[in-house]
């Protein structure tokens, strides 16, 4: 089930459900707000790692295209591509959420394959953010599929994962254990 909202409190805004989650948030007149927590760490991070100047990103998931948007925003002349299931989102994303799709590049199609279209040592950042429900689909944790995205960032680049877990705490633990094993700091 899919439906968005307008935010009552700011009329631009849009949130994304899937399901009964509100999945992303979208402000159709600026780019650079991020309304949900996780998506101003996400903001922080971006603005404190990505280099000056143009950045490339590869998002792992495309819900509301918060963090491609942003990115090219605040960072504009990269490459942009998304990695995204279900085309339908893609449709949802560009008829109620404000996406173009022509400035973004979309690969629909599950992300473990779809991944293996992209260049190597193309971006600055992966951005984790896929979800089936309200965990990140086992098959996108895995050593070899953190190697995969690991081998499309250039030399400096970094990856941040957005993830569910509650106490205690087994699944962040191992996500974290798998990540140490292919890149050299994890926080």
């Amino acid at each position: 089930c899919v439906s968005v909202d307008v935010d009552r409190d700011r009329p631009s805004g849009r949130v994304l459900w899937l399901d009964t989650l509100r999945h992303s948030y979208v402000d159709l007149e600026d780019p650079t707000h991020l309304e949900f927590r996780y998506a101003q760490i996400f903001g922080a991070v971006l603005d404190t790692q990505l280099p000056a100047g143009p950045a490339s990103s590869l998002s792992i998931g495309g819900g509301g295209f918060t963090f491609p948007r942003y990115v090219q925003a605040t960072h504009p002349g990269g490459i942009n591509t998304v990695l995204e299931l279900d085309p339908a989102i893609v449709d949802i994303a560009t008829t109620d959420l404000g996406l173009d799709p022509s400035t973004i590049d979309i690969r629909t199609g599950d992300a473990r394959v779809t991944l293996r279209t992209t260049a190597f040592e193309t971006y600055d950042v992966v951005i984790g953010d896929a979800f089936g429900g309200p965990a990140v689909p086992w098959h996108l944790t895995t050593r070899e599929f953190a190697q995969e995205f690991a081998d499309r960032l250039r030399p400096g680049g970094f990856y941040v994962l957005n993830l569910i877990d509650y106490p205690p705490l087994g699944f962040a633990r191992a996500q974290t254990a798998t990540l140490a094993d292919v890149f050299t700091h994890v926080a």
